[in-house]
């Protein structure tokens, strides 16, 4: 299989969730950030060169992190507290709108963490 195909469907998906989110719609934002980071690491396995694993490493990195700040936005609104504002990826402030709970995998974040070990390992 090649990795173009994985790479090429995981770009699609994280547009897909920057749109959503920058239209405020984060739960479905969620989902897509999570699917995007799935596909992400199927094309990490199948990268032969190391600068384009370090790249798609770093954005996938950035999307995560981006996935947390939504599950944790989305965990405090089910909880019923008083939430903070949401900080949208566009930079806006807004107090959300997304409904439910979702919780990251705990494979792929394992998986992201051994990721990052073996980079930092390679240094």
């Amino acid at each position: 299989m090649s990795n173009t195909d994985f790479l090429g469907r995981a770009i699609e998906v994280v547009k897909k969730a920057i749109e959503s989110d920058t239209g405020g719609e984060y739960e479905k934002a969620y989902q897509l950030y999570y699917q995007s980071l799935e596909l992400f690491m199927l094309a990490l396995k199948w990268e032969k060169n190391a600068k384009s694993k370090e790249m798609i490493r770093g954005k996938a990195g950035e999307y995560m992190e981006r996935a947390e700040k939504l599950k944790q936005h989305l965990a405090g609104e089910d909880k019923g507290k008083k939430k903070p504002a949401a900080v949208g990826s566009n930079g806006k402030v807004s107090g959300g709108g997304g409904k439910g709970k979702w919780v990251l995998n705990p494979h792929l974040y394992a998986m992201c963490i051994l990721w990052a070990g073996r980079q930092n390992h390679n240094r």
